[in-house]
């Protein structure tokens, strides 16, 4: 099987992040094309990757690949992604798709028309934990479940000028960029939603220019409930990255930080009364 040609473009922290795991792939994947507006990290990325060739324009890696990578500021995400459509490769785009629905659709009709695949890379669906708890859920291992709750706590400051700030280039905020993960393994675990809200604040995250903090809730067809705690204010957490899942018989708890999945089974005859 010939391996598939691959270009990087951004070769910043998510780029960074994606090429750790490319050994792995030698014989399916070979990046031949980085690129990067700092020509020092496409060119870093190139020697790190064994590539052949590192730009600073995007333009100029069609003919040496197949399939991009792109993992730029969210903004330029649907330009980059458009393009790659056009020149008829395969795209993987870092979250979240684009910043509007009218992009995203635009990506969405350019990837069927050029019968190209289109991926957005979450990965938390292929986190171990995560992945197990999935199978518990749909086995029913503790019965239907009724409500999904998620707690991401963190801080996150990023520089005052980084393009992660400002509410343009992010898209939104905290929510909008990290809660998205998020979102989409409450759609996974819960299936069809019927109605949401979401709440955000910028206190004490005052170096967002939108929220660094938020709440969202989802009802489900099923009549489940699914919930989403986020911050990148965290002074102290508890909680740290973790998912609990309460269904009829106990509840899971899938501690992501620790890397533990707990089954608490429930109570039986009548609950102790609360105080």
């Amino acid at each position: 099987m010939t391996a598939l040609r691959l270009g990087i473009i951004g070769c910043g922290i998510m780029g960074s992040t994606h090429q750790a795991v490319f050994d792995s792939l030698k014989g399916t994947i070979e990046v031949t094309a980085t690129v990067d507006i700092d020509i020092e990290k496409a060119n870093s990325a190139k020697e790190i990757l064994n590539a052949q060739f590192a730009t600073t324009d995007y333009r100029e890696i069609w003919p040496h690949v197949d399939a991009v990578l792109i993992a730029t500021p969210h903004d330029l995400h649907h330009e980059q992604g458009m393009a790659a459509f056009a020149h008829g490769k395969h795209v993987l785009m870092e979250k979240p798709m684009a910043i509007s629905e009218e992009e995203c659709i635009d990506l969405i009709n350019a990837s069927e028309t050029s019968e190209k695949t289109l991926m957005v890379a979450y990965p938390m669906r292929y986190q171990p934990l995560v992945v197990k708890l999935k199978e518990l859920l749909d086995t029913k291992y503790l019965g239907e479940v009724f409500h999904v709750g998620i707690f991401t706590e963190q801080l996150t400051k990023p520089p005052a000028d980084s393009w992660m700030v400002q509410a343009k280039r992010l898209g939104g905020g905290q929510f909008f960029s990290h809660g998205c993960h998020y979102i989409d393994l409450l759609l996974w675990f819960l299936g069809e939603p019927e109605v949401g809200v979401h709440l955000g604040t910028r206190n004490q995250t005052e170096w967002m220019e939108k929220e660094g903090t938020s709440d969202a809730i989802i009802k489900f067809a099923s009549g489940a409930i699914g919930h989403h705690f986020g911050t990148w204010g965290a002074r102290a957490t508890r909680h740290g990255y973790a998912i609990h899942a309460h269904c009829e018989r106990g509840m899971l708890e899938a501690d992501i930080t620790g890397g533990t999945l707990y089954a608490h089974h429930g109570f039986t005859g009548t609950p102790p009364a609360g105080g």
